[in-house]
Formats: structure tokens, C-alpha cells, sequence
């Protein structure tokens, strides 16, 4: 007797990146490595309606903007995550070294290991959310709002921030990490789950969504913008970057903020009262597949 093949339910953004990735040529690798498939196009179905339905295995693809989408919303009781990255940076993937050609890593999903991922519980003014990436202050937040409407690939938004940074306005954060006092004037102030953010900038190396929270952060000085700027014009993305980085399981944050960084997007703070930010990990976790 034949075993079955396993459900799975796809959801797939046939916009992400240069598009070369239809309906067709997914299912049909998807298919032939064994699989059913329950296709949904997130142009014509919500995350939530695609989550609902009985499934084995949850197979995201897109960019990072479809994977927090779904991860927004996903519950840890149901099926595990698997991405295929379309996108422009594909920052989560990169951080789960989640890369390779399609087939390879459809074929992987059969010896692949779960890997637990905590998203951030963010107790914000503007209420509870959950974040994937991360959230921050500074120099990447403003250079997210000023290209939003330009969305250029990694290399050139990268130079965009390395000239933002002699210009950029600096956050003055009073900050509790797990009662640690780090509070100062900061060009640059993130709460990451992950190592990789923004252009595929490699700002946490050691970021773990299985583990504590990861903070990274440079001052305000001059000496400490150039050394940004510098760092952000090399074309290495793996060499270090001139930030300080810290670790906690509980993260306050208050100051009168300019604007937040939350994930991929910027909320602005018209009130000069002092607002406050509260962090943690989740209590539960999601999962997802990652390449052993």
C-alpha cells in the first residue's frame, strides 16, 4: 500500500521579487517532491482563510513581507513554517540560512529539523503586537521612511543609509535590559529577532529567535557615525558591523520618540509625552523548517 502524500498548504505572493515564480512551476516541484497542495494566492486570499484549512505543513513563499504575514497571525499549535524566499532581501530566510535553489530546498522539507522561532510580544501605545524582525530607533528607522515609496534593492538602499548617517537625527532612550540600565543618545538603537535587517544588514550575528532578545546600538558621536557610514559602504555584507550588542530576555523602552522602526514599517509619535515600549519573547513558540 502506497503512504499518501502529505498535505500542505502554499501560500504564495506571485508578485515577490522579479515574479519568474508562477503558480504552475511551484506546485509542480512541490508535487513531484511528494506533496498535495492547497494553493493560495495572497493576492486573492487572507493569511487567516489559508491558516484555517487542515494541513501538515504551512510552505510560505515570498519575501519578508509575506512571511510576516503569515507569522503575525500563525498559532504555535498548528502545523510547522517552511519558506521559499522570492523576495528582495529575504532577510528572515537568510537569518534561518534558508537559501538555495527551490527544488533543493523542497526536497530538504523530508530530513529538515524544526526550529523553534519566539516572536517578539510588543507592548507598544499603540497596543499589543507581535514582530518578527524587530523594532528600532534611529538611523534605519528614518531611512525606511524616507525610501518607502522608492523601495530600491539592498545595495542602493544600503548606500542611502550610509550618507543618512552623518544627517540622521539621533533618539535620547531611557532603556532597561533585564534591569540593566542602557540608557543614552543613540544613532542607531534595535531590538532584533533575527541576525539580518533592513537592506540585509548584518547588525546581530549571534541573533537567535530561539533564544533571548538581541539588542544592537551605536552612540551619537562623530567618530561613531563615520565608522557606520564606513561599515555600510563596504560590499562585504558579512563583515562586522562597528555596533555594541547586547542580549536580554526584557526589554523597556521609553523616550519621547521621533518614529519606530516595527518590522518593515515606521510609526511616527506626535505627542512630546514620554511614551514606553515593553519587549519579550513570546511564551510559546512557532516553528519552522530549517535545512539540517
Amino acid at each position: 500500500m502506497t503512504t499518501p502524500p502529505r498535505r500542505l498548504t502554499l501560500i504564495h505572493n506571485a508578485s515577490a521579487g522579479d515574479g519568474r515564480h508562477d503558480r504552475d512551476g511551484l506546485v509542480g516541484m512541490i508535487t513531484a517532491a511528494g506533496y498535495s497542495v492547497r494553493y493560495f494566492n495572497t493576492k486573492d486570499h487572507d493569511a487567516a482563510v489559508a491558516l484555517r484549512e487542515p494541513t501538515d505543513l504551512i510552505v510560505v513563499a515570498g519575501g519578508d513581507g509575506t512571511v510576516r504575514r503569515v507569522v503575525a497571525i500563525a498559532e504555535p499549535d498548528q502545523a510547522p513554517i517552511a519558506i521559499l524566499p522570492l523576495g528582495g532581501a529575504n532577510n528572515i530566510a537568510k537569518s534561518l540560512r534558508i537559501e538555495g535553489p527551490l527544488e533543493r530546498l523542497i526536497k530538504g522539507w523530508q530530513d529538515a529539523r524544526q526550529r523553534p522561532f519566539f516572536p517578539i510580544a510588543a507592548d507598544a501605545p499603540w497596543g499589543r503586537q507581535r514582530l518578527v524582525e524587530g523594532l528600532g530607533f534611529g538611523v534605519l528607522a528614518q531611512a525606511i521612511e524616507e525610501l518607502r515609496s522608492r523601495k530600491p534593492p539592498p545595495p542602493r538602499a544600503r548606500r542611502h543609509i550610509a550618507e543618512l548617517v552623518l544627517r540622521a537625527e539621533p533618539e535620547e532612550l531611557d532603556i532597561r535590559a533585564d534591569g540593566a540600565d542602557l540608557s543614552g543618545v543613540f544613532l542607531l538603537f534595535e531590538v532584533v529577532r533575527i541576525p539580518f535587517v533592513g537592506p540585509n544588514l548584518l547588525l546581530a550575528p549571534t541573533a537567535d529567535p530561539s533564544d533571548d532578545l538581541d539588542i544592537s546600538f551605536i552612540g551619537d558621536s562623530a567618530e561613531e557615525r563615520c565608522r557606520l557610514a564606513a561599515w555600510l559602504g563596504w560590499e562585504d555584507e558579512a563583515a562586522p558591523s562597528p555596533v555594541s550588542l547586547r542580549s536580554a530576555r526584557r526589554i523597556s523602552i521609553a523616550g519621547r520618540f521621533r518614529r519606530v522602526r516595527v518590522d518593515d514599517a515606521v510609526r511616527t509619535c506626535e505627542t512630546a509625552e514620554i511614551a514606553t515600549i515593553e519587549l519579550a519573547p513570546e511564551a510559546q513558540p512557532l516553528y519552522v523548517l530549517v535545512p539540517r
